[in-house]
């Protein structure tokens, strides 16, 4: 689940994910840059072990890796060699709250390549804004079929008796219209 962060003024997304060898990686993008680490099971136990002296790692962590509530983030930069003028490994440090107890955990990030970046984020992001623009579509068209079926049902010399739920017909151009007007990175 992707997550938006504001660490030392600057705006981040965040997503940790299993892959489909079952290893999860989490992919940190600014507005220019996307850094990822990968980690199988193991790395990832011996990493709360190691950080989390009263905590063992189990599906209920590993559900808070991948889902939780982030309590703090912050950034350090690990590395001051470069891949086309920035820095190219950043050390992600994460604390989230589990059942009252601060449970901590690290990334260390690698600056990605174009090629990493179409595949962890540019094309998922294309596939799922595709998959929302379809299920919009299929929405739009079930409203305007319901709304076509109350007309007919009043054409009919029917009355709803409902009076709680009374709406206006759906009108789509407003409907695009509106989504239109969000910004959403300012």
């Amino acid at each position: 689940m992707w997550k938006k962060l504001e660490i030392s003024d600057e705006k981040f997304f965040m997503n940790c994910a299993l892959t489909d060898d079952e290893k999860m990686i989490c992919v940190l993008f600014s507005r220019n840059k996307c850094w990822f680490a990968t980690l199988t099971d193991d790395e990832i136990k011996q990493k709360v072990e190691l950080l989390n002296n009263r905590m063992e790692y189990n599906k209920f962590v590993k559900n808070t890796l991948l889902n939780g509530d982030l309590a703090q983030a912050s950034i350090e930069e690990l590395a001051q060699t470069s891949i086309s003028g920035g820095v190219n490994k950043r050390l992600l440090k994460l604390k989230y709250r589990i059942e009252e107890l601060p449970f901590k955990f690290e990334w260390s990030l690698t600056q990605a390549c174009t090629e990493e970046f179409q595949r962890n984020f540019f094309v998922p992001l294309l596939l799922a804004v595709d998959g929302y623009r379809q299920q919009v579509q299929e929405l739009k068209s079930i409203i305007h079929k319901k709304d076509e079926e109350i007309k007919e049902y009043r054409g009919e010399g029917f009355t709803l008796r409902r009076t709680t739920a009374i709406t206006r017909p759906f009108d789509a151009d407003e409907f695009n219209n509106k989504r239109k007007d969000h910004k959403y990175l300012k």
